[in-house]
């Protein structure tokens, strides 16, 4: 018969939880933003010079684990979308059409479209943040708890 005590029971099953959150969960959390913008910005559009930049600044961050509850954010840190010069078929790259940065505004334009008639241009919305949720919300319970019986623990979904 194994036994164990209560304490060592609760601690081993914290920091089982804590390491699911912050290997498995949070990598999949990245992946359903991944996939949303793959689906929603690049396949068979031409609205945006692929650069695929914007794959690359998907972020996971301000994971907090404690008090029975894990919270974390996953985002696109603009700052890793790096400006790129004119080619003859796309205009720069992350860049406004006075040539001036525009990573932080790219990526609401990307996600929310143009929210006013703007004279150059519109943008419909692709709304990757949207669908990444939704995924997200569907699959991490089911990520949870393979992560949780890979680590030995019984498991049960209801």
């Amino acid at each position: 018969m194994n036994s164990m005590s209560l304490e060592n029971f609760a601690s081993k099953i914290v920091d089982d939880i804590q390491e699911s959150i912050t290997h498995e969960v949070k990598r999949d959390a990245e992946l359903a933003l991944i996939n949303a913008i793959n689906k929603t910005v690049y396949e068979d559009k031409k609205q945006y010079t692929p650069t695929y930049n914007l794959l690359d600044a998907v972020e996971v961050s301000n994971v907090k684990i404690g008090n029975g509850r894990a919270t974390f954010e996953v985002g696109i840190n603009a700052t890793k979308l790096i400006p790129m010069p004119k080619t003859p078929w796309f205009w720069d790259a992350h860049s406004s059409i006075s040539h001036k940065p525009f990573q932080e505004g790219l990526v609401e334009v990307l996600d929310q479209g143009t929210q006013t008639p703007n004279p150059v241009y519109e943008h419909e919305p692709n709304k990757f943040f949207d669908k990444a949720f939704e995924d997200i919300e569907q699959n991490l319970i089911v990520t949870m708890a393979k992560s949780l019986r890979r680590k030995g623990w019984n498991v049960s979904i209801y």
